[in-house]
């Protein structure tokens, strides 16, 4: 149950967002990492569901609370669209609904730099992260559903092979972005 504080909060913060379309926010949680980390400020802005992206960083609600992964694919159902999506830092994938969809984060303010996102450098790592993640993702997936070929012992061989490049690349492209942001200094306002 939240607090009426929180609940003030969370009435404040959206009731900004609906006149500005834009909105800083704190990061709680490590599902990022390492682009974004705990205590991390995100500027959500709005977008529409259409205008979504593979490699985008959205906000989505889930269960009452939001949550900040990066779009893996997108998909069309009787239901209405709805996404694939992961935490860099997580396992597995999940999906969220157009309609659970509430904003994309642009920017990333870690102490005082700003990391620009919908830079273009930001955009080409934040897709190549979205195609290994949902390649890779779907190669175990097929692997461990295939009788015979994983066992206990090969799943994790499998496993560990993914995640050590996996966390090459994120390296990498979180490079790209820091540099991008140091390229692009903006003020958090």
């Amino acid at each position: 149950m939240k607090s009426i504080d929180t609940e003030l909060a969370d009435e404040l913060w959206q009731e900004f967002y609906r006149k500005n379309g834009r909105v800083w926010l704190t990061v709680k949680s490590g599902s990022m990492l390492p682009l974004i980390r705990p205590q991390d400020r995100v500027l959500m802005c709005r977008a529409a569901a259409g205008q979504l992206h593979r490699g985008d960083v959205t906000v989505f609600k889930r269960s009452g609370s939001l949550i900040a992964h990066r779009v893996l694919k997108e998909l069309h159902t009787d239901g209405g669209a709805c996404f694939i999506e992961k935490g860099d830092n997580a396992d597995g994938w999940g999906e969220f609904r157009a309609d659970d969809f509430i904003g994309r984060i642009t920017r990333v303010r870690s102490g005082n730099r700003v990391f620009v996102l919908d830079s273009r450098s930001g955009r080409l790592a934040g897709r190549v992260l979205a195609a290994w993640f949902y390649g890779t993702g779907t190669v175990v997936k097929r692997l461990k559903s295939s009788p015979g070929i994983v066992t206990r012992k090969t799943g994790g061989a499998i496993r560990r092979l993914s995640i050590v490049p996996s966390a090459i690349l994120l390296r990498l492209c979180c490079a790209v972005w820091r540099l991008s942001g140091l390229r692009n200094r903006e003020t958090a306002g």
